[in-house]
């Protein structure tokens, strides 16, 4: 049988660095990133390990930051004192909620858009930045659905594993890392499951118009039946993910390790504004490579994705081990 993993690979390799202006479109669907549910999971066993339980983490991150300013004997303590302050309180969380709708909707738009744009070009049919756009734009109400199901169901099992896991939180030191790492491994597992399902819905949404219900069912039904097809490819990007970070701050680390010598230097002679110059150079140039590097990553995977959607839907692709059975009994029934 002829590579199937690698052609794959190498193919959206190709169409990653063939149509740049995807960047674009796989920068915004980086917004639609699960972050937050891993820092809530990270605080949940830094809490368990100190004997706390699933209510007092939930209060405690609730209560923390922006919403724990949003008491209400805090708000009256403040109202009391300094009435302007509330003012400045609800213009920042207008701006903060602004922001929030803002990046939501790019991520969905984007995510939509880069995919139909990828399908357009793995069918040999040019495709173009404001096409995928506004199709992102077509299917928002939908592919906005499937992620906000998705993300609730993450957030629910999320919620799940960390009463399971406080059940463990008056037990050994021991016991209660096994419990993290079990949960960290559970979640990790469920999500990667769910990011799958997304991606398949939101491609049956704007490649087939289905409505947000139905492409999830097909998002599901596509993935469970090729089941150790999606996890040897979502185990081959997961390392490919990890080389590429290596590999990337390697990169960076050697290309800005002068300007970071010459910014000691001229921290230790005191040349103020020489060190001020370097420390915004090198904010500049990390930021911008964090901003370029996950941009192209996320495309590339998205085409990843796509391709082996192609494939599933058709009714091509055999898992690695599933081919190396068949090659197994082939060899066997050989006289």
């Amino acid at each position: 049988m002829p590579p199937f993993y690698r052609a794959i690979l190498k193919k959206a390799w190709y169409l990653s660095f063939q149509n740049i202006w995807l960047w674009v479109l796989g920068g915004f669907a980086c917004l639609l990133g699960n972050g937050s549910l891993y820092q809530l999971l990270t605080r949940s066993f830094s809490n368990i390990s100190e004997g706390g339980s699933l209510v007092y983490t939930l209060a405690q991150y609730v209560n923390s930051g922006l919403l724990g300013l949003l008491s209400w004997s805090t708000i009256k303590s403040v109202w009391a004192q300094d009435p302007s302050t509330i003012g400045m309180w609800i213009f920042s969380i207008v701006l903060g909620l602004s922001a929030l709708i803002l990046f939501v909707s790019l991520g969905v738009i984007g995510q939509a858009g880069a995919l139909r744009g990828l399908v357009r070009e793995i069918e040999g049919r040019k495709a173009s930045l404001k096409e995928s756009f506004l199709v992102g734009v077509e299917h928002f109400k939908t592919v906005l659905a499937i992620n906000i199901f998705t993300k609730v169901v993450i957030f629910g099992l999320l919620l799940v594993i960390m009463s399971i896991a406080s059940l463990f939180a008056y037990g050994e030191v021991w016991l209660s890392w096994t419990a993290f790492v079990l949960s960290l491994l559970i979640f990790i597992t469920v999500s990667v499951i769910i990011y799958f399902l997304t991606i398949y819905s939101t491609l049956y949404a704007v490649l087939r118009g289905s409505d947000a219900k139905q492409s999830i069912l097909s998002g599901w039904k596509l993935f469970s039946a090729h089941l150790w097809l999606n996890i040897e490819v979502g185990l081959i990007m997961f390392a490919l993910g990890l080389l590429v970070t290596f590999v990337f701050a390697a990169v960076l680390l050697v290309g800005l390790g002068p300007v970071v010598l010459a910014y000691g230097f001229a921290l230790y002679f005191a040349v103020n504004w020489l060190s001020a110059l370097l420390a915004v150079i090198i904010a500049i140039v990390l930021i911008a490579a964090v901003i370029v590097g996950s941009a192209w990553f996320s495309t590339y995977s998205l085409a990843v994705w796509a391709i082996l959607f192609e494939e599933m839907d058709a009714g091509r692709g055999f898992h690695k081990l599933g081919r190396v059975v068949a090659a197994v009994k082939q060899r066997l029934h050989r006289p």
